[in-house]
């Protein structure tokens, strides 16, 4: 029995089973079969990558030199020559594009890609996004449309670099579209940005790779039959040129086979406030004739960019080191020097310092493999008045000279009015 006023015994209540508990770290196993995984993954993706770039890197090389055979063995067959040598272009450009591709990530990894930024019309953009990527989307027979606004969608941003990242756009837009499909392209202004859809009827995204196609390498699973090429860079390059140009991508899909919608917006800007002089001079029709002088210790590059340099009118001639070229330089005195860096004995640089030693007025231009901002800002320390990186066209190649000799010209014009102001 319970005595009175005498209350039953109470029972000590039990926590509950997590409470007041601290989760144990992993252990040391655990950790490490996770950092082992994510390493193996890694390795498998750098492995998957190197396999992919060398098949990139070699496709390009069957048709080059099956095009050189016809070369060689039909010289004279003129439209022959005329349809290999379009041919070898385009693949050539195949090959310029990965290697541009892969060296633009690393810039932007490093914080050394720079943007040249200016008030550009997008509709001029698009335009040229579209002239490049237009071809393709012919040869597979599919429909293009765009819906432009009349009134000028203004951005401050790189032309060249916006360019890239739309014509990248629409080219893999044409890529993973059956022929005969459809793809749309439309821009317009919501509130302060300018917002660029572009949508297709091609393979789709599955849901959950959404998330992961703008990362580096990544390719969408049972695309790589699908597409004409690539090495899964396009994507992660355009989502962070848009991001240093202060926009954004995204992309969405209904799902495989349903096709794919990318969505780019920038912000806009105020309209370039224009200020043309009066009797500005109209460009001339081509550039004026040269004496240049070509130095490559790869015999075969100095000798037919010195036979193309003659092609277009100029005087040029090949120099296959450093002592040659200064004793060129001294004996024909040209107007300009095409120089590679990385020769054997007298570099690129030596020949740089020994000309200045000898006051020879010749205008050195770097024309090397090297790319990086760190390479520029070294050829510019050791006085060289410009740098192009190889392979280059003939246009940039002449009009980095243009450039180049205008420069100099002014400059010793600017000495001559100064020796004459203080004679």
């Amino acid at each position: 029995m319970t005595a009175p006023n005498s209350s039953p015994t109470k029972q000590p209540s039990q926590p509950h089973p997590t409470a007041g508990v601290h989760l144990a770290p992993l252990p040391a196993q655990t950790q490490w079969q996770r950092i082992a995984a994510k390493l193996q993954d890694s390795e498998h993706r750098k492995s998957e990558f190197l396999a992919q770039l060398s098949h990139e890197l070699r496709n390009p090389l069957a048709p080059l030199s099956h095009g050189l055979i016809l070369l060689r063995k039909h010289p004279d067959h003129a439209e022959l020559v005329e349809q290999t040598a379009a041919m070898m272009q385009r693949q050539l450009g195949h090959v310029i594009g990965l290697i541009d591709d892969l060296l633009d990530l690393q810039r932007i990894a490093l914080g050394k890609l720079s943007l040249k930024l200016q008030e550009v019309s997008l509709q001029d953009v698009v335009q040229g996004a579209l002239e490049i990527s237009a071809p393709l989307m012919q040869e597979r027979s599919q429909q293009l449309s765009v819906s432009l606004p009349e009134a000028a969608l203004w951005v401050r941003a790189d032309p060249m670099r916006l360019t890239q990242v739309l014509s990248n756009l629409l080219i893999n837009a044409a890529k993973y579209t059956a022929p005969g499909g459809q793809v749309r392209l439309r821009a317009l202004a919501l509130r302060e940005q300018a917002q660029l859809e572009l949508a297709d009827t091609g393979a789709g995204i599955p849901a959950d790779e959404l998330a992961h196609i703008f990362e580096p390498y990544a390719q969408v699973r049972d695309h790589q039959n699908l597409a004409l090429g690539g090495l899964g860079l396009g994507l992660a390059l355009a989502r962070q040129l848009l991001e240093l140009h202060g926009g954004q991508i995204s992309a969405s899909s209904p799902g495989p086979g349903l096709g794919s919608t990318f969505c780019v917006k920038l912000p806009l800007c105020n309209p370039p406030v224009l200020n043309v002089p009066n009797g500005t001079p109209q460009a001339q029709a081509r550039a004026p004739l040269w004496r240049i002088l070509v130095v490559d210790d790869n015999a075969d590059s100095a000798d037919t960019l010195a036979a193309a340099l003659q092609c277009c009118g100029h005087q040029a001639l090949a120099a296959h080191d450093g002592p040659s070229a200064l004793a060129r330089i001294k004996d024909w005195r040209p107007q300009v020097a095409l120089v590679d860096l990385s020769m054997p004995g007298m570099d690129g640089f030596e020949l740089a310092r020994q000309l200045q030693l000898l006051a020879q007025p010749a205008a050195l231009v770097a024309m090397t493999g090297w790319g990086t901002a760190t390479d520029r800002e070294r050829c510019e320390k050791a006085g060289f008045a410009a740098h192009i990186v190889k392979p280059a066209s003939m246009a940039q190649i002449e009009e980095t000279l243009l450039q180049v000799l205008q420069v100099s010209a002014e400059s010793k014009a600017d000495q001559r009015a100064e020796r004459r102001s203080t004679a």
